[in-house]
């Protein structure tokens, strides 16, 4: 009885934060399309840079991801303007190719467009924001029919989530305020964004993240897919 008690107060919380989003911010990667970017090796090629400028620290690849890494190595040479920039530079170069790579053929989940083409068609604003780079986003958007108001990659940021300031300028160009906005994301990166946002985190399933991983990170409802989230909606009669 108290778990049916405390299911059914799950999802009456959920239909109460639904119906105040206006706005939904989506992560790229593993969310909407399946781009199989190699991160791992994107990670190990940066690591061999760091090694090759000598600013390589035992142990810090395992703390960091492959652009944190780069950020890294930038500190480390701060003092030194011309190494700095070449550093930053060659390592660009990797992040960049290994990202074309993959994106030139990468494909949607196959729920992806109708739930966009759907979520828009209910009136919602749609951001989306990513770690990668511009032309790799614009390389996927050229090919498919993705609706959105925002589109905010890594080269029109300062700082990259889960830098909570990635999302909330989205949100801020999108008119809308962190309360009436929904984070949705397949990685921890995404869910401790919308937490410092301080939005309503969705977890979708459709990226290598477990369930336990994405509530951990702090999601606040967890989705198979987009079609799940969609489903949600409209079950839950949510329409704006």
């Amino acid at each position: 009885m108290t778990h049916r008690s405390n299911s059914i107060k799950s999802t009456m919380n959920t239909r109460n934060k639904l119906q105040e989003i206006l706005g939904f911010v989506f992560d790229f990667d593993g969310t909407l399309v399946d781009s199989k970017i190699d991160f791992p090796l994107m990670k190990e090629k940066i690591v061999q840079l760091l090694k090759k400028w000598d600013v390589y620290v035992k142990g810090i690849d395992d703390k960091l991801y492959a652009l944190e890494l780069i950020q890294f190595g930038c500190n480390s040479l701060r003092k030194d303007p011309l190494a700095l920039a070449r550093f930053r530079e060659e390592a660009l170069t990797i992040v960049e190719h290994l990202e074309m790579e993959r994106c030139s053929n990468a494909i949607p989940f196959p729920d992806t467009e109708r739930a966009l083409n759907e979520i828009h068609q209910r009136g919602y604003k749609i951001g989306i924001i990513s770690r990668n780079g511009k032309t790799a986003i614009k390389e996927v958007l050229s090919r498919f029919s993705f609706p959105h108001d925002v589109v905010l990659t890594r080269d029109d940021v300062e700082k990259i989530k889960p830098d909570p300031s990635h999302l909330l300028k989205a949100i801020n160009v999108l008119g809308l305020k962190p309360s009436q906005t929904a984070m949705v994301g397949d990685h921890p990166i995404d869910m401790k964004c919308g937490k410092g946002a301080g939005v309503f985190i969705v977890g979708v399933l459709t990226g290598v993240s477990t369930e336990r991983d994405l509530r951990e990170a702090g999601a606040d409802v967890i989705v198979r897919n987009l079609a799940e989230l969609v489903a949600n909606l409209r079950s839950y009669g949510i329409q704006t």
